[in-house]
């Protein structure tokens, strides 16, 4: 099942109007939460060239085309919104739930999984198909997991859908099954602060570098912690610009400050390497003029222990941005 999540978190989206899942999901600590809404996505330029191509190359794909036709997906617009909780790691450390809402067919997935003897177990009162066992049903290629890298599928009705790895299974049957609200709710506020929200994402940064701290190698020299505590990011458009918004907090307004003034100094660094130069191809000159004009848009501000950065870029140029990488055969390489 992992394509059709691949998928879905590829095809950008977070609708800041619509609701954010309120069940499906466990009230778990997972350190990184991404939230993505087709349906919004689609209502914008550059969503609407990404899905096209994405539903494009998701058909050219075996392994795809079969998982989205058990799940009775005709189009990747089938699939309105996934929210992702993350907790990064090698094999059977790293841990993953996905909700994934949209039109999907509950009968034909179970009557599959029954015909083809796919394992199942009951988990809070409901069936949870090993996503491997449908995987290997399918004829799906290339997808073996590693050694206690298992995943489950539950299929709540026509309309939601569940992926979770074995350890984060109980509690996403639990949150599904009572309709528990979605701890990470912060992520609303995120897609507040952009105009026709379509991604937001958060990382419990003190969390993933405790977990990399925790992996270190004691006899090697500690890395230091960076100082901040959370980073959140939010994408929209409005009827001109593509809008992206970051939100990080520090452990302490010191600490803000030394990241907001590298940041600057970084910035400052990249316009001098963006600027023209003799030598420069027509081609190279080009891009490093879209750069430029990215890295000048962008806003840095600090206010005590929490530092923004926004960014504004013309919407049509990022759309015909995406369209050249389309046709340059580099998107999704």
């Amino acid at each position: 099942m992992r394509h059709l999540l691949t998928c879905a978190l590829l095809a950008l989206g977070a609708a800041a109007q619509a609701a954010l899942p309120t069940s499906g999901l466990p009230n778990s600590e997972h350190p990184l939460v991404i939230h993505v809404s087709l349906e919004a996505a689609d209502k914008t330029k550059v969503g609407k060239v990404m899905l096209d191509e994405i539903d494009r190359q998701s058909k050219a794909d075996p392994n795809a085309k079969r998982q989205f036709d058990l799940m009775g997906i005709a189009d990747i617009r089938d699939i309105r919104d996934v929210t992702l909780l993350m907790t990064p790691g090698d094999g059977a450390e790293s841990r993953v739930v996905g909700l994934l809402r949209g039109k999907f067919d509950k009968a034909r997935i179970e009557a599959f999984a029954a015909e083809k003897k796919v394992a199942s177990r009951t988990v809070a009162g409901l069936r949870a198909w090993s996503a491997n066992g449908l995987d290997a049903a399918l004829g799906v290629l290339g997808n073996q997991p590693a050694p206690g890298d298992q995943y489950y599928l539950l299929v709540a009705d026509d309309t939601t859908l569940v992926v979770a790895d074995e350890a984060s299974l109980l509690g996403a049957a639990e949150a599904l099954k009572a309709n528990k609200p979605w701890k990470q709710a912060d992520l609303a506020g995120s897609l507040a602060a952009v105009s026709g929200g379509w991604m937001a994402a958060r990382v419990d940064v003190l969390a993933a570098e405790a977990a990399e701290a925790a992996k270190a190698d004691p006899s090697q020299p500690a890395e230091q912690p960076s100082g901040a505590k959370t980073f959140t990011l939010a994408a929209g458009e409005n009827a001109s610009d593509i809008q992206l918004r970051g939100d990080m907090t520090f452990v302490s307004a010191q600490k803000a400050t030394e990241a907001v003034t590298q940041a600057k100094g970084l910035l400052g660094f990249a316009q001098l390497g963006l600027m023209p130069s003799p030598e420069d191809t027509p081609e190279d000159a080009a891009k490093k003029a879209d750069l430029l004009a990215v890295v000048q848009r962008l806003k840095l501000e600090q206010a005590g222990d929490r530092a923004s950065l926004d960014i504004a870029f013309p919407a049509a140029k990022a759309a015909e941005l995406v369209r050249k990488q389309i046709a340059e055969g580099q998107l999704g390489r």
